[in-house]
């Protein structure tokens, strides 16, 4: 092989370009990467907390949620009442799972636990208006609860 063979033109035609230019020669790989490095570690930082808020914007609208069910404006003994205040429930499980699924991918351990802890209060929730009207659980003092309304859809 001769010498020719061996050259990186398309390198040494960079170096020639450059000089040509009238601009040092290009750095190092390593004195790049030194450069580049605390750029990269900024943008890991901002992205970092863009993901802590993103996390925490959906934990909060689902505590906004929980909270909001100690206020529900409607009967919610039978009928559609019942099926809606049930939705509202079922979503503080759904909304927990997608905090709890978001914060595994993106490695919040705290976020995690407090999705979990959506997710089991949402079902207990649920479990304490579905489970009387299927009669695993009895409660003496009040009648057996009921899911329809006997006088009307609405009420």
């Amino acid at each position: 092989m001769d010498q020719t063979d061996q050259i990186d033109w398309k390198a040494e035609l960079r170096k020639i370009e450059r000089q040509f230019d009238g601009l040092p020669a290009e750095p190092a790989p390593t004195e790049s990467r030194t450069q580049k490095l605390p750029n990269i570690r900024e943008r890991e930082q901002t992205e970092r907390q863009i993901t802590v808020i993103g996390a925490s914007a959906r934990l909060v609208l689902v505590g906004l949620l929980v909270g909001a069910l100690w206020w529900w404006p409607y009967a919610n003994g039978c009928g559609f009442g019942l099926a809606a205040f049930l939705a509202a429930k079922v979503m503080i499980v759904v909304g927990g799972l997608w905090g709890a699924v978001f914060a595994w991918r993106n490695r919040l351990v705290a976020s995690h636990v407090v999705a979990l802890a959506f997710v089991f209060t949402g079902l207990a929730l649920v479990a304490a208006e579905v489970l009387p009207r299927l009669g695993y659980v009895s409660i003496a003092a009040m009648g057996a609860p009921h899911w329809r309304c006997a006088t009307g859809l609405f009420q």
